[in-house]
């Protein structure tokens, strides 16, 4: 493997799959890997990029991430084994977990940081595991996520409202079985409204009695008259 960057920042591109134990501290860490990346329960302090920078299909440039790459045979996967805390150094820390655009897999395990911004860079892939974040973005489209935790402080159906997912809305991706980003489990942004007019059999006029002879006119009654 290989070292390289200025001070306060650590990457790593190793030659094989990697096994990460013990503590990990460094305002900007990338780390890359070949087919496999293990997180054994190892502690990491750090700061990345800012979440604002972290919507495209790679990790932004300057970032705190876990790359995994792509070796043609196998599927390309994270594993964090047992519980994973990220502490800030000198603010909320972001963490990207990337596995290749053509597809992987992300297997959490436990991990969480009360103003950690998560970010799981899946593609087509799959991710699993349960988080305690301050802010989680999933970006991928053709997969799925079947996530359980926190998100913001909170659980159940309002992690989903409060974690985001990115190119569009999908039912498939799901934190505490809710798709992410729905309100009260619902997706609002794929319901569909009527392709007609819902008014439109609906007959506004004077209602007259079922006894009445059709052919006698209202009387011609203004305001004046009175």
């Amino acid at each position: 493997f290989s070292v390289s960057g200025p001070p306060g920042r650590f990457a790593l591109n190793d030659a094989v799959p990697l096994t990460i134990r013990g503590p990990l501290s460094a305002p900007y860490i990338v780390i890359s890997a070949p087919g496999r990346i293990t997180l054994d329960g190892a502690t990491i302090a750090t700061l990345g990029a800012p979440l604002s920078q972290q919507s495209g299909p790679a990790p932004a440039p300057g970032g705190s991430d876990f790359n995994v790459l792509a070796t043609g045979a196998g599927t390309p996967s994270f594993v964090g084994l047992g519980s994973t805390v990220v502490d800030g150094l000198g603010g909320a820390p972001t963490l990207r977990i990337q596995v290749p655009t053509t597809g992987g897999a992300i297997a959490l395990g436990s991990i969480s940081g009360g103003d950690l911004s998560l970010v799981l860079g899946q593609g087509p892939g799959q991710a699993t595991g349960n988080v305690n974040v301050g802010a989680l973005l999933v970006i991928g489209t053709g997969g799925s996520a079947n996530l359980t935790g926190a998100v913001g402080g909170l659980g159940s159906e309002a992690a989903a409202r409060q974690a985001q997912i990115l190119p569009s809305e999908n039912a498939n991706y799901r934190i505490n079985s809710c798709p992410i980003h729905s309100v009260n489990c619902i997706l609002l942004g794929l319901l569909t409204l009527p392709a007609v007019n819902p008014l439109q059999d609906l007959t506004i006029g004077a209602v007259r009695s079922a006894q009445e002879d059709p052919d006698v006119m209202l009387p011609d009654i203004a305001s004046q008259d009175y």
